[in-house]
């Protein structure tokens, strides 16, 4: 408890200081505001993109930030969804089959090396301008991590135990379920931590390209209109979002691999 406390002290501590640092270097330097706003004109942003839009009656109007925020946290949880299964379900099958690994990684590696952004356009082509073209730009960051993370933490798990469990007559399914997918766990959880930051990034940037809402939406038209401070505001917005979905998968990890 005291050291949770202490750690809590020592993040408002550098987070006010931080606060500080930018506000005086506005003022010191004489900065523009169309280079780098105030902490003041971007807390007036939030005070306008969350507070006000209350008064109006309509949380969820165009010039709020809770429709973006929504709509890039529903792309998120689809393609961390999407992507998690499918990087799970690939690793699986390359940890236990040497022949589909041969074939299959290459291949893979390959198509991680392309930048995704590049990629963009093309899903809009196939899967049109809606959410699910995010939610796939999503899913395409997150699977790779996780086929990689999950692959490797099923090589390394402990032979002695597996090849205990089949002195005693247990099938390859009854392993992979009961004694390797346990054992791999942890390492699985560490991949699906940076996963669902990666689908975040990737549901963004999709929006960057062609989305008609969302949080890259928002800097789009944010950008064309020159609102710097805005701008900001949504940027501060997408980190409080990445770190709120880190912390709940740190939260989740606690409560499935209790042991570790």
């Amino acid at each position: 408890m005291r050291q949770r406390i202490s750690n809590s002290v020592f993040s408002l501590i550098t987070f006010v200081g931080l606060i500080i640092v930018w506000y005086l270097a506005t003022r010191v330097l004489n900065i523009a505001t169309y280079i780098l706003p105030g902490p003041r004109l971007v807390l007036k942003s939030f005070k306008l993109g969350f507070v006000d839009v209350w008064k109006e009656g309509d949380p969820l109007a165009s010039y709020g930030y809770y429709a973006p925020t929504l709509s890039t946290l529903k792309s998120t949880f689809f393609g961390f969804v999407y992507g998690g299964f499918v990087g799970l379900l690939l690793g699986v099958l390359l940890a236990e089959s040497t022949v589909f690994k041969r074939i299959f990684l290459p291949y893979a590696s390959a198509f991680q090396a392309v930048p995704k952004i590049a990629l963009a356009p093309l899903f809009i082509i196939w899967f049109g301008f809606g959410d699910f073209s995010h939610q796939m730009m999503a899913a395409t960051l997150v699977a790779f991590p996780l086929l990689i993370t999950s692959m490797n933490a099923l090589h390394v798990v402990d032979e002695e135990r597996i090849e205990l469990a089949r002195s005693y007559g247990a099938s390859r399914w009854t392993v992979l379920i009961r004694i390797k997918v346990p054992s791999a766990l942890p390492e699985i959880f560490t991949g699906l931590e940076l996963g669902v930051i990666y689908a975040l990034l990737g549901a963004i940037a999709a929006e960057l390209v062609a989305g008609s809402d969302g949080i890259g939406a928002r800097l789009m038209s944010q950008q064309t209109n020159n609102d710097i401070a805005g701008m900001f505001a949504m940027l501060i917005v997408s980190g409080a979002v990445g770190a709120s979905l880190h912390f709940a998968m740190r939260m989740l990890r606690k409560r499935v691999v209790f042991w570790v």
